[in-house]
């Protein structure tokens, strides 16, 4: 039966549009053999639909009959060729995915889990004011995140988050609870970038002056200025002695919240300060708000008393100065998750952040000629400094990132002779990749390859960490130079701890895991004792709430990167979008916590509707094992992280429903990209 007819030498585009059909038509025939399971029928509806005859003349009739696919490849122009490779490779690999499918195999075609093993526990549905939500048997519709975000659930829950703010700054409490009063670096501007990301730039504003702020307190600043010395042996030693926490600028705040002020942390010797994360955060909330002319940091300086006449540098320059001289490419430090001195490592979740910042301050200096000869060398922010230049500081800059980059993808660092010799490390210095490097001309396959092959690594040590996450999330990626592949590659590993309410943050996890509570050997944080955690094989570590939604974020990402395209990662991101609502607590807990100076157990209420910090698995009962929400309720970062999360779905959700409006199968992922 003929299908369509063209002239084939002027209507190319028309042409290839009726193949799409015809392999649109064989498509359906094949998921129509398939759940007949009349599997043996596949090559014959292959031959009949997707190819067309071509007969003599400049005309081209479709039909269905099986032709000879190399006799006709010369009659037509390059893109048609492509279009028809396409088609035949992709129905050729249908059967095998549906085989896959039925077989139940964790794998995507894209190399990461598929959608449909992402899995929401059921005892944390039932019940749930969101069940409806979670238990949709469609992808959730613009629609569906436009009723949440006007539910009466969602305003008088998910954003009442308690700030202390006023016309200038804004400080967002760790918690509504008691238990977190304390602010972090981190948490503002990670909350910070994601307001800035929503499009809230007065509050990311709010966020970063608060912060400006804090990091020019005098005490701050003398901090700082310990490393500025050339001498590399000095700043290095300085950063990694036992009595550092008492050197290093703050990364844990006390706060005044009449004031709206953040000021030193009252016991610095009781926290590791030693979190670079934090500051390469810090720096690219501060740099994306001077990029898009929110803020002007000359302009805050000024009103700060930094000056060339007060014989001060401006705190970004500061930072930036600090984070070149301490080496933040081969530096130790405790990470996001403020692991102890014995535990600190090279992170790449904290080498990411700051080389992301460094690059984003690097392009703006471009964008605005400082190198010019003819610039002065104040005209961004305040440069000059006791043997300080703009030249020095651009050099600075290049070198850090240079060494960044080597250290995280893999290269040798960049050595220079010109300032001084303290500064170099051994020429011979080289790093193997954290992140490996894709081939930027691969085809599917092999990009599907690296992702399944290559292995991503936070540390030696503890390759899987789910702060590895972050660098997709509240970093960006675009930002960072990360491929597509190199993302996925991230979120593969980040995949495996992966657990059955939410995800832990890395295996062997003592803080709040397995009946921690009734374990007599428990540290002032309440962790599990270390003996008794590493001889139990089945433990079960925490499972946190923080990630679900920074999946969700992730995997938005790319299929919105990709145009629509990449829907199996729309998929993935819906099922977290699940897995995040779930977590809410459901309803009214009370939870037990030790009390540490008597033993003897007391109780939190945590009411519902709050978005908790973590779960953990109370075992006791060895015929009723039940997972507890952890005592960190109404936790703010991960509500922001929520909130993110839920405007990326909205705008996905738009895009998925504009370019398939049919809706879509989870099998049709690959072959409906060419055959709709």
């Amino acid at each position: 039966m003929a299908l369509h007819s063209v002239d084939l030498l002027e209507h190319n585009q028309q042409y290839a549009a009726a193949l799409s059909r015809a392999a649109g038509s064989a498509y359906a025939r094949v998921r129509e053999l398939y759940d007949k399971k009349e599997g043996d029928g596949f090559k014959k509806v292959l031959h009949k639909a997707a190819l067309p005859k071509l007969p003599e003349g400049k005309s081209a009739v479709l039909y269905e009959k099986k032709i000879d696919f190399g006799n006709y490849l010369d009659h037509i122009s390059k893109a048609v060729q492509e279009r028809l490779r396409l088609i035949i490779e992709r129905l050729t690999s249908l059967k095998s995915s549906f085989e896959k499918n039925k077989r139940g195999e964790a794998l995507g075609t894209d190399g990461l889990i598929s959608p449909n093993k992402i899995t929401v526990s059921s005892s944390l549905v039932d019940g749930h004011p969101l069940q409806a939500f979670i238990e949709k048997d469609k992808p959730l519709s613009a629609a569906d995140f436009s009723s949440f975000f006007n539910s009466e659930f969602s305003s008088i829950r998910l954003d009442n988050i308690k700030i202390s703010a006023d016309k200038e700054r804004a400080v967002i409490f760790a918690s509504n609870g008691a238990t977190h009063q304390s602010v972090w670096t981190r948490d503002l501007a990670a909350i910070g970038l994601a307001k800035f990301d929503m499009g809230e730039y007065a509050m990311a504003k709010r966020i970063a002056r608060a912060l400006y702020e804090g990091y020019n307190l005098d005490e701050m600043r003398a901090k700082l200025d310990q490393f500025m010395s050339d001498n590399r042996g000095h700043n290095r030693d300085l950063w990694n002695s036992m009595e550092s926490v008492r050197n290093l600028p703050h990364i844990k705040w006390d706060f005044d919240p009449d004031e709206v002020k953040l000021k030193p942390y009252s016991d610095p010797q009781g926290w590791s300060m030693q979190q670079i994360d934090a500051l390469g955060y810090f720096l690219q909330l501060l740099i994306k708000l001077q990029i898009n002319n929110d803020i002007d940091i000359k302009k805050w300086d000024a009103e700060l008393g930094v000056s060339s006449d007060s014989h001060k540098q401006s705190t970004i320059v500061q930072l930036t100065r600090f984070l070149r001289n301490i080496e933040y490419w081969d530096q130790t430090d405790a990470g996001a998750w403020e692991s102890g001195h014995d535990v600190a490592d090279r992170r790449a979740s904290s080498i990411a952040p700051c080389l992301t910042a460094l690059k984003l301050i690097k392009g703006y200096c471009e964008r605005k000629n400082l190198a010019d000869e003819n610039s002065d060398q104040d005209s961004l922010f305040e440069i000059s400094g006791v043997n300080y230049s703009k030249e020095r500081f651009l050099w600075d800059l290049d070198t850090a990132i240079q060494n960044g980059e080597a250290a995280l993808f893999g290269g040798k660092i960049k050595t220079n002779e010109e300032y001084s010799p303290y500064m170099n490390a051994k020429k011979d210095q080289a790093y193997e990749s954290r992140i490996p490097v894709s081939e930027e001309d691969a085809d599917s396959k092999a990009r599907s390859k690296f992702v399944q092959e290559s292995e991503v690594k936070e540390f030696d040590r503890r390759p899987m960490d789910a702060a590895l996450l972050f660098i997709l999330s509240i970093n960006d990626p675009i930002d960072l130079g990360l491929s597509r592949e190199q993302q996925k590659a991230i979120l593969k590993q980040v995949y495996k701890l992966m657990g059955q309410i939410a995800v832990k943050r890395y295996e062997k996890d003592r803080y709040m895991g397995e009946n921690w509570i009734y374990n007599p050997i428990c540290d002032s944080f309440n962790r599990k004792g270390e003996e008794s955690n590493e001889t139990v094989s089945d433990y079960h570590e925490a499972e946190w709430c923080l990630f679900d939604p920074y999946l969700a974020v992730a995997n938005y990402n790319l299929f919105l990167e990709s145009k629509g395209k990449d829907v199996e990662s729309f998929l993935r991101a819906d099922m977290h979008v699940r897995r995040t609502f779930a977590q809410i607590n459901k309803a009214n807990t009370k939870h037990t916590r030790r009390n540490l100076a008597d033993g003897k157990e007391d109780w939190k209420d945590i009411p519902a509707g709050d978005v908790l910090e973590s779960y953990w698995l109370d075992s006791t009962n060895s015929d009723d094992k039940v997972w507890r929400v952890g005592e960190n309720s109404d936790f703010n970062w991960a509500k922001i992280a929520l909130q993110l999360m839920l405007v990326k779905g909205a705008n996905a959700s738009r895009l998925f429903e504009k370019m398939y409006p049919n809706g879509w199968h989870q099998e049709d992922n690959e072959i409906l990209k060419v055959a709709t």
